[in-house]
Formats: structure tokens, C-alpha cells, sequence
């Protein structure tokens, strides 16, 4: 269930979109705006029922949405996959600006989101805006200013698959016969947060001492070491079986 804010200021979302062409209807059609923040936003998340906006209200993410500020289109690898994109409020001929919607083939936990964002980011040779990957971003809905341009784009095809896929390093011994002999194949498999483990949360204590920039550092510290163990993990579980 895709949702939608009145306004920046809004914390209360409300249903928006049910299913992909649903989303694709609505993103077609452009509102003309004297001023920016006169939009609503939407985000592509299902929240649990009864929160308020916010991380650690958000459930599952439905699609990717990549802000690209002067990123062009030529260099992304989008063959074979569905997209849609809307130029946004800051767009001019000389000076493209464009939100890159793709849904998702299966929804992903909000706690694993940041690393999910930047594998696909890699995947699709895009850089995006690192400050748009936190699970309960919101994104303006297509507007423009008076007298401005704005575009629309889609194309069909498969919706992107988050279940990745890690190649095991090579073994540089040499296999014994009977291993030669023997079929490998690779299983592929996905790790999940269920609902109880979400809704725990993680005690912020350990920064209670902390303050400014130190706070923060210490929580990016700590993101990025997260996100190797979860790295670590899939490619652990990707390993060659016999």
C-alpha cells in the first residue's frame, strides 16, 4: 500500500495506491504550483497501522525511487526492466531533474532498505541521492512551476528482483575427483526481519553520552558495520553446495 502526505509537514499518511498500475495512473498527471512546498508527497511503503511517519513505523518498501539530479539516462542500465519517471518542480530543458520510480518484484523489510538501496543504485549504474535512502522518505508528486516543462516517461518489462545474488570466492585448491564429479549448483536466498524483531527496535543508549557530529559518527560507525555483517551473511549462506 503505497502512501501519501498532504504536505511536508504532514506525519499521517493515508492510502495512496494499492498496486503498480494504480501508482502508474496517478504519477502520470502533473500539478502546476506558484510555489514548491504547495505539493503533496507520496512514499512507497506500507506502514504498520496506526503510526505516524517515521523509520521505525515503516514495514515494507514497495519500490525504488531514484532522485536523479543531472544523472542522464543513457548511462543506466534500465534495459528489460518496468519504470516509470516525472521530472520534478526544479526541472528545465538545460537542467533535467527526475524521480526514477521502479517496483520492486518482492517488497523488502524496512531494516534492511539502506543496504537493498545501494545494491540496486550499483546494479543500475546510477548514483542517486544518498540522502534519499532512509525507509520513510517522502518524494513530491509530479508539479511543476508555472510556464515550466515537464515530462513523463515509462517503459515495460520485469519488475526489479532484490533477491541478490553473491559469487563465492574461488578456491584455489584443486578439486579432488569426486568433487569434479559432482553437480554443483548455487542457492540463492533471502534474509528477513520479521515484524517482532522490528518492532523491538535496537536501545540507542550506547549514544546517550554523545552529542553533534560524534553522535552521528558513531551511528554511521555503527551502520556500516551492519551492513558488512548482513553482506557477510548472504554471501555465507550463497556458498556452492554439493
Amino acid at each position: 500500500m503505497v502512501v501519501y502526505f498532504d504536505s511536508v509537514k504532514s506525519v499521517q499518511p493515508k492510502p495512496f495506491a494499492s498496486n503498480w498500475g494504480d501508482l502508474k495512473e496517478r504519477l502520470m498527471h502533473h500539478e502546476e504550483n506558484t510555489n514548491k512546498s504547495d505539493g503533496a508527497l507520496w512514499s512507497p511503503v506500507e506502514y504498520y497501522q496506526g503510526r505516524t511517519r517515521g523509520n521505525t513505523a515503516v514495514r515494507l518498501i514497495e519500490a525504488l525511487v531514484v532522485d536523479m539530479d543531472g544523472e542522464s539516462f543513457a548511462n543506466a542500465d534500465l534495459d528489460g526492466y518496468e519504470y516509470l519517471a516525472y521530472s520534478t518542480y526544479s526541472h528545465r530543458l538545460d537542467d533535467p531533474h527526475y524521480h526514477l520510480v521502479l517496483p520492486l518484484a518482492e517488497r523488502v523489510p524496512a531494516g534492511l532498505w539502506r543496504a537493498v538501496w545501494g545494491e540496486l543504485h550499483e546494479r543500475l549504474n546510477l548514483q542517486g541521492d544518498p540522502a534519499t535512502k532512509d525507509p520513510a522518505r517522502i518524494f513530491y508528486l509530479p508539479q511543476h512551476a508555472p510556464d515550466q516543462p515537464f515530462e513523463f516517461h515509462e517503459q515495460s518489462g520485469k519488475f526489479i528482483d532484490t533477491n541478490f545474488q553473491y559469487e563465492p570466492a574461488t578456491n584455489p585448491t584443486p578439486a579432488s575427483p569426486r568433487q569434479s564429479a559432482q553437480p554443483r549448483r548455487k542457492r540463492v536466498v533471502r534474509i528477513e526481519m520479521d515484524d517482532a524483531w522490528w518492532d523491538a527496535g535496537e536501545p540507542s543508549t550506547r549514544y546517550a553520552h554523545l552529542e553533534g557530529q560524534a553522535m552521528w559518527k558513531a551511528m554511521a560507525d555503527d551502520f556500516r558495520v551492519m551492513v558488512a555483517e548482513y553482506r557477510e551473511a548472504v554471501r555465507l549462506a550463497s556458498q556452492d553446495v554439493i
